[in-house]
């Protein structure tokens, strides 16, 4: 889910700073974080496993759903609906641009919350100029344009083929989890698809 270019100046560099380092790498890894620790807490919460059983199928299921690398635990469609609807839609997040993951990547959700916190900064103190920045440099008005515009195309056509096969007479839990499956080159799908 790394940028392969990150591992490479890394181990050019002989350094793991520029992992530490890099903006969409750690937002990533605090999404990652957020999304494993909901999923293990919720499959202890509901006793579907044991702690240590939470603990090792949450986190190998919630990694490779959002991470979109298809490989899955046995018995997972029986997991509360919640929680792998959590996880189908953390694969719409995908890793980091630069990797093999599929969905949205992380660098374009930074900017695009970086550019809704400046909206809301904008909206309290509307004189100022505030610009978007992402690890210390400014990112131009044309670059969220174009984020905002395949965030909205991304969504336009998940939407728009869940639709599709929910009239087709599929329920809508099979749809949606076919949709991101296939949508986000995950392969793990639910409902009757999984």
């Amino acid at each position: 889910a790394v940028n392969f270019a990150l591992f490479f100046i890394a181990i050019s560099k002989r350094s793991m700073a520029p992992l530490l380092t890099n903006s969409e790498l750690r937002f990533f890894l605090v999404i990652l974080s957020v999304v494993v620790g909901v999923t293990c807490l919720e499959l202890y919460r509901t006793k579907t496993y044991d702690a240590q059983g939470s603990l090792v199928h949450g986190f190998f299921l919630a990694a490779s759903m959002m991470t979109d690398n298809g490989l899955g635990v046995s018995g997972y469609t029986s997991w509360p609906a919640h929680v792998v609807l959590l996880l189908l839609g953390a694969s719409f997040f995908g890793g980091c641009v630069g990797s093999t993951c599929g969905g949205i990547k992380a660098i374009r959700f930074l900017l695009l919350y970086r550019q809704g916190s400046c909206e809301i900064k904008q909206l309290i103190h509307p004189n100022a100029v505030l610009t978007t920045k992402i690890g210390g440099q400014t990112v131009p008005d044309r670059v969220i344009r174009s984020v905002w515009g395949l965030f909205f195309l991304y969504i336009f056509f998940a939407c728009l083929f869940v639709w599709g096969l929910v009239a087709l007479g599929y329920d809508f839990v099979t749809a949606f989890g076919t949709v991101a499956a296939c949508i986000n080159t995950m392969g793990i799908g639910y409902g009757e698809t999984a």
